[in-house]
């Protein structure tokens, strides 16, 4: 390898990895508080709109518990809290792994200096795709990517999820694969948070066992003097 990395080129990864976990957790706010946004938010907005629309069909001599029974009839929020939720478990899954591939995608970039011949623009735009990102690891690092902590959760479980809920809403086989809780050809329609939770460190574990890989290369190497 040809390489000569400097302290701050593994602060500015180590902040990116920060970055990709705090994005995750954030999204998961969001779904864990589903039911109180819709309660406060949402039911309310629906209770305005419904209110303004009874005016314009001069039904404004229904009485309170009328009106009520009304939009309690339009929005039932059981329901909409239950689909919403299924709905965000999902996308939770799909955000997690396209912040993992933006992240990998700027550690190569923040990286692109390090190698002869240069990192091209078109490893760096397609970095992310299933298996350049080994490649590259290689190619910079010297690092075997596949032996590092939840390599197989990211790389096989989430990444087949993410492409299953995305293009065709079915398990594939590669997912089947990956882990035997997945049967090949069934829909992915049920709430997913319990695979989300489990799956949601992955990519976080394994960047960080990645820069600990990049402590130990770099003491093997003896090349930076300032890397903390």
């Amino acid at each position: 390898m040809n390489a000569n990395l400097n302290g701050g080129i593994y602060l500015n990864c180590f902040t990116e990895v920060l970055k990709l976990r705090s994005s995750i957790y954030t999204f998961y706010d969001l779904y864990k508080n589903t039911e109180i946004f819709l309660e406060k938010y949402m039911n309310k907005e629906l209770e305005l709109k419904t209110e303004e629309e009874l005016e314009k069909v001069g039904s404004s001599e229904l009485d309170k518990e009328e009106r009520a029974a009304i939009i309690s009839s339009i929005f039932d929020l059981e329901k909409a809290n239950y689909e919403a939720r299924d709905i965000l478990s999902q996308f939770l899954i799909v955000a997690t792994f396209s912040f993992y591939e933006k992240c990998i995608k700027k550690i190569f970039e923040l990286s692109r200096e390090l190698v002869s011949p240069i990192i091209t623009d078109s490893e760096i735009k397609n970095c992310s795709l299933e298996n350049n990102t080994e490649k590259l690891f290689v190619k910079i690092y010297d690092i075997n990517y596949s032996c590092l902590d939840d390599y197989h959760l990211v790389e096989n479980e989430l990444r087949y999820l993410n492409n299953s809920i995305k293009h065709t809403g079915k398990v594939s086989v590669a997912l089947a694969n990956a882990n035997s809780r997945w049967i090949t050809g069934n829909k992915i329609e049920n709430n997913l948070i319990d695979d989300f939770e489990r799956l949601k460190d992955g990519p976080y574990n394994l960047l960080l066992d990645f820069l600990e890989q990049l402590k130990l290369w770099n003491k093997n190497n003896n090349t930076i003097q300032d890397f903390k």
